[in-house]
């Protein structure tokens, strides 16, 4: 099968927007670029169970190459955003709730919490335009300039990334700050932070808009240097445990938090998470997260191993706690 590991990278990430609430039914679509070639999600077909093969395969020019199904309705916009951003390996497109509901007030997203730099200082709208339609793919590129998402006037969002797995960061971040955002203004008026503060963030995630496999190998230990018994190498680091009470969402909180951590702490840091004696699960992996079933209110098991464990620990623990009693 053509581009088969990108082809299963898309189709895992499709079933993750779905599980993470970003897409419902057939809303939603996402592609990955490799080359002059693209493998993007099927038009009329929901993302929950999503295969590999029914990623369908196109060129640059929109020609399906290989596949049986129907490319995306949106595919027009997915190729102006690659062919204008060099840079950009993944594009996902959300019907998410939170942050559309900004788009169909026509009002550009603010930077209230600082998981916004993920996509930039603020996501802004494109003007409204029909789906599929070239004016939409047009307005899209124009707005998204340089960020990394933008806001489609009464219709979705969507986000870039490097690979799929930063686009989808993207996404989720844009979502949870929109919901900080629209729960915020029942209360009260949020605070927006500065520009500079969004900058020295985005500089702190450190792999903020770089490639997946450089963030990937960021994350995982380096087995060579930390096996023990090797002469003159350092140990195999200790795993560091804490506990804690989640705030009232766990999944798309806890990932994004996961994610930041690793990031932020520039070492080979993995973040687990357990429960009920139950077997402890990758704290970065939505599907996971959803197996495990933790809610608000309950107390986990945070587990970290490698350089900077007892920091990320210590980081991550405040930002699953910070939504508890609210």
């Amino acid at each position: 099968m053509l581009l088969e590991g990108v082809r299963r990278e898309v189709a895992e990430g499709a079933r993750e927007l779905s599980a993470a609430g970003l897409v419902r039914g057939t809303s939603g679509n996402l592609s990955a670029r490799a080359g002059d070639l693209v493998a993007v999600t099927p038009t009329g077909v929901g993302c929950r169970d999503l295969g590999p093969g029914q990623v369908t395969v196109v060129d640059l020019a929109g020609a399906v190459v290989d596949g049986a199904l129907r490319p995306s309705s949106e595919l027009p916009m997915h190729l102006a955003v690659y062919r204008a951003r060099p840079d950009v390996g993944a594009v996902a497109h959300t019907h998410s709730v939170f942050a559309t509901t900004f788009a169909v007030l026509g009002e550009e997203l603010p930077a209230v919490h600082y998981l916004l730099a993920w996509a930039g200082r603020r996501v802004r709208v494109a003007p409204y335009a029909t789906y599929g339609s070239a004016d939409l793919a047009r307005s899209c590129v124009e707005v998204l300039g340089r960020d990394g998402a933008v806001l489609l006037a009464n219709h979705g969002v969507v986000a870039v990334g490097a690979g799929v797995a930063a686009a989808l960061r993207v996404a989720e971040a844009v979502e949870q700050t929109a919901e900080l955002c629209w729960r915020a203004r029942a209360i009260g008026i949020p605070v927006v932070l500065p520009d500079q503060a969004l900058d020295r963030v985005a500089a702190a995630f450190g792999a903020y808009g770089q490639p997946a496999e450089a963030s990937a190998a960021a994350a995982a230990p380096d087995l060579a240097s930390s096996a023990p018994g090797r002469a003159g190498q350092p140990e195999e680091a200790a795993m560091v445990e804490r506990r804690a009470v989640v705030g009232s969402r766990i999944g798309l909180h806890m990932r994004v938090a996961a994610i930041f951590v690793r990031a932020a702490a520039g070492k080979p840091v993995k973040v687990t998470i357990a429960k009920d004696g139950k077997d402890a699960v990758d704290a970065a992996s939505m599907l996971d997260l959803l197996r495990l079933d933790v809610r608000g209110g309950e107390e986990v098991v945070l587990a970290a191993d490698g350089d900077g464990a007892e920091q990320a620990l210590e980081e991550l623990a405040a930002l699953v706690e910070q939504d508890h009693d609210a």
